[in-house]
């Protein structure tokens, strides 16, 4: 009964999670809504101070140090903390459930998020957040005149080497680029963060945080909600004519003019327009307790490089989800190069190893228009493009970053990139069968993390660990001595459970519709009874132990895409199986064999 419940859970997850990916698999998109060219946005970080919170204090003070992630401008203004308009709600019920549910990480937006964004916005208005963000980008000085410096080295980093070849090629040369610069304005975004509930692991007890106590046991460090509300600063074509020809404020202007012009820029209300919320339920920064006497115990980090680290997995976990649904912050760019695939954006453009894009190609239909098909996906190999200065107009094939492909139909030259980012989480389920014995049948049900994505430093691709749990009713021979119930030795069984963890490596062949990843696992596991008898004068209950397994193996899994997130799998691994009886009466079973199995596969 219990390995079927198990597998029918498997099954239940991997088919929602195919259902939904084909939906993302024929997407395709116009080309109003695709739009290929690839600009920096900027980004202007913002704290609520929120009447309250424990730690909020502290936290301030690292939130005002914390860096924006390198794939933006960082548009820091003066004002950096903002009174917050509402009060937040509770991470957990008091039955210890979470307030507000997610699905991986992520929620809907509530009618309470939509209520505090307009209050928020408000507040951005009342103290002229908009004003101070393009009195940064202009490089506004005391007396009111703006200067172009910081726009044109925008517009100089943000060129690609196309479009420096081309300005190269044009009268006015790179002074055209610098001024493209002046289009990024209208890439300018503001994040407002809510850090609430931040919470002592430590000190954590009763019914309200059990869940969670258990799951930080032995460690210290904080916990935390974060809830971001994100706008666009609207520097539409009608806002913008006003500031050009009546706010704008030059050198050459008469000291009243400049005067006048100051006093109209500081009362002017540039609007921001809402895009949306973002809320992580649970923001981590804990580390294991100090361990007596052990030479391997790690130094302690302080309260304050604790708060340090809450306030940038909050600021990471925040951009990753607003990455995964809004296109201006999603990295785009053509294949320039097949076999390898290579591509020109880089670590400017914040390029990790195993960052995931989805191939697309441009096709004309017979009425004119342009759809965008998805062709296929590729990922971010371990070589990236040092990109980190102006483009000079030409990037060496040996500087490019390397791709490789997990999924789709060849890839050409000129087909374009789009990131698409995922969790790297993949889980998986099926039977597992005994060479030895072809009966003893066996249900796995895993999941795999991608640990490249975390462990960049090692500069290691499709770096995968994995846990699972194996269960089902085994036959296992006993000695040959007599059974008090009148049964042959072969009839005896044992509901076995085993817990695997270990490592992956995937290697990818035919644009990566085949992997093969070998693997080492840690074994440990018990065996029970399934029914009462008695052996050699001993009786024994149902479910008590048999005994406990300790062991490793090795073995490797053969995969096969049906769309590039779902495989199927062949499964063999070769494991040695001593169980320890729980009593002297007890004789040990001790097999050794292969085992071939069969799964399904979801990567999410």
């Amino acid at each position: 009964m219990k390995q079927n419940l198990l597998y029918l859970i498997s099954f239940f997850i991997v088919f929602s999670a195919s259902a939904q990916d084909g939906q993302q698999s024929g997407l395709k998109v116009k080309t109003g809504e695709f739009d290929k060219n690839y600009s920096r946005s900027s980004v202007t970080m913002i704290l609520m101070d929120i009447p309250g919170v424990s730690y909020l204090g502290e936290l301030k003070d690292e939130f005002i140090k914390a860096r924006v992630p390198d794939k933006f401008n960082d548009n820091r203004i003066a004002t950096q903390v903002i009174q917050g308009p509402y009060t937040p709600i509770p991470m957990y019920k008091d039955d210890g459930t979470l307030t507000q549910s997610t699905i991986f990480g992520q929620s809907s937006e509530t009618a309470f998020d939509r209520q505090n964004a307009k209050s928020i916005s408000r507040i951005l208005d009342e103290t002229h957040v908009p004003n101070l963000i393009i009195a940064n980008t202009y490089k506004r000085n005391p007396d009111g005149t703006f200067s172009m410096e910081l726009v044109q080295q925008r517009g100089l980093m943000n060129a690609t080497d196309d479009q420096i070849k081309m300005a190269n090629a044009s009268k006015r040369g790179l002074d055209a680029v610098k001024d493209a610069g002046e289009a990024l304005i209208k890439k300018s975004y503001i994040i407002v963060f809510e850090y609430s509930d931040i919470l002592k692991v430590q000190n954590l007890s009763g019914a309200k945080y059990q869940s969670v106590s258990n799951t930080y046991k032995d460690k210290n460090g904080f916990i935390c909600q974060t809830r971001a509300y994100v706008y666009l600063l609207d520097f539409n074509d009608s806002i913008s004519s006003i500031f050009y020809n009546k706010l704008w404020t030059q050198d050459s202007d008469p000291a009243n003019v400049k005067a006048e012009k100051r006093v109209m820029f500081d009362n002017f209300k540039f609007p921001v327009k809402y895009i949306g919320t973002f809320y992580n339920p649970l923001i981590s920064a804990v580390q294991s307790n100090p361990v007596k006497n052990s030479y391997f115990s790690a130094s302690q980090k302080s309260e304050t490089e604790l708060l340090a680290e809450l306030v940038q997995n909050g600021i990471d976990a925040t951009t990753f989800s607003v990455e995964k649904k809004l296109a201006d912050f999603q990295v785009k760019s053509p294949i320039a190069m097949v076999h390898p695939l290579r591509t020109k954006v880089g670590l400017k453009e914040g390029l990790r190893i195993d960052q995931r894009f989805f191939a697309y190609e441009s096709v004309q239909k017979k009425d004119g228009t342009v759809k965008w098909k998805k062709r296929g996906v590729v990922r971010v190999a371990c070589k990236i493009n040092d990109n980190q200065h102006v483009a000079t107009g030409y990037t060496a094939a040996e500087d490019m970053t390397k791709l490789y492909q997990v999924g789709g139909r060849k890839l050409d030259v000129g087909y374009y990139l789009r990131e698409k980012k995922d969790l790297g989480l993949g889980v998986y389920g099926g039977p597992i069968y005994s060479m030895n014995d072809k009966e003893n049948m066996t249900y796995c049900l895993g999941v795999a993390y991608n640990a490249s994505s975390v462990l960049q430093f090692l500069g290691v691709r499709s770096l995968k660990v994995f846990g699972e749990i194996i269960t089902g009713v085994n036959k296992y021979p006993l000695p040959d001595v007599a059974l008090e119930n009148n049964r042959a030795a072969t009839d005896f069984k044992l509901n076995v459970t085993r817990y695997n963890i270990g490592l992956s490596k995937d290697l990818y062949f035919i644009r990566g519709i085949f992997r093969l990843s070998p693997f080492f696992a840690y074994t440990i596991g018990e065996a029970k009874f399934t029914e009462d008898f008695t052996y050699n004068g001993v009786s024994y209950v149902k479910e008590a132990s048999y005994g406990k397994i300790e062991t490793f193996g090795a073995g490797a899994n053969f995969s096969m895409n049906i769309i590039p997130s779902i495989q199927l799998v062949f499964h063999a691994n070769f494991i040695g199986v001593n169980y320890k009886p729980s009593d002297n009466n007890l004789p040990s079973i001790a097999k050794s064999g292969t085992e071939l199995g069969g799964f399904l596969r979801i990567e999410f």
